[in-house]
């Protein structure tokens, strides 16, 4: 034999013998309270994060949590549907009433308090003035029309307007 069919079959021939060994040196485990064995394959959508991260299944009998090793996981305490409403309408009441008790707190402190002299007018900076001899024209007298209405327009002053 070459060593280029060597190197052909030698990953077939250890990934058969890992497959063989395997079941002889890791039996399937069996859930602790109803001895069902461990499934051959779990759905990937049945798996919990805990199962992901340590290892473990499900068992399809009994519906308990169990880990790599074949033990009964414990599962941590669930909070009812009743506290968990209770506890996020109490912390939605409380931060309600620190934000109304800060409104007024900092409203209070920021009204003005009344003083005997009147505010000073705003005047306008001499930068933004226009120059004097660049004054607009006062607008030209309204022209009256034979209707009885005026009209200004600067190309028909003075003529009688079409109705």
């Amino acid at each position: 034999m070459d060593s280029f069919s060597i190197s052909i079959i030698t990953p077939f021939v250890l990934f058969l013998v890992y497959f063989l060994l395997f079941p002889l040196l890791f039996p399937r485990r069996k859930c602790p309270d109803c001895n069902t064995p461990q499934p051959q394959f779990v759905w990937p959508q049945a798996k919990t994060k805990r199962h992901w991260l340590e290892g473990g299944w499900i068992c399809p009998n009994c519906g308990i949590d169990v880990d790599w090793k074949g033990r009964k996981v414990e599962m941590p305490h669930v909070i009812s549907w009743r506290w968990a409403i209770l506890l996020i309408s109490a912390l939605v009441v409380s931060v309600g009433t620190a934000v109304i008790l800060l409104v007024c707190i900092i409203g209070s402190a920021r009204s003005p308090t009344p003083s005997s002299s009147p505010p000073e007018p705003l005047r306008t900076p001499t930068f933004m003035q226009p120059p004097i001899e660049h004054q607009p024209e006062p607008p030209k007298p309204l022209v009256p029309l034979s209707s009885g209405r005026t009209h200004n327009h600067p190309i028909t002053r003075g003529t009688a307007a079409l109705t």
